[in-house]
């Protein structure tokens, strides 16, 4: 089971700790590495969803994971990653040693 990651979305899409700012300092200090995400959240702003996802397919190397419910602009959020949670095996990087 993943459990190193580099960003955690967690509640309201769009308030301070769901913003696409707060995104994209993350995915910046990440530039050229694998980025792995959880992702816990019911929805709100699609908006700030829709920038989200753009993030994360412009950055090309997001993994997102999913824990508890997730609906809404959550689900759209999530759809720009290059992976989603599978039966196979997550990368190493997203992984504990």
């Amino acid at each position: 089971m993943p459990k190193n990651y580099n960003l955690y979305l967690k509640g309201y899409v769009g308030d301070w700790d769901f913003s696409a700012d707060m995104v994209n300092a993350v995915l910046d200090r990440h530039k050229d590495k694998e980025v792995c995400v959880l992702i816990d959240s019911t929805g709100a702003r699609v908006n700030t969803a829709l920038s989200i996802s753009s993030l994360f397919k412009l950055h090309g190397n997001v993994h997102c994971h999913y824990v508890g419910m997730n609906a809404s602009a959550a689900t759209i959020a999530s759809m720009g990653p290059s992976t989603f949670p599978s039966t196979q095996t997550p990368s190493s990087s997203c992984t504990s040693a």
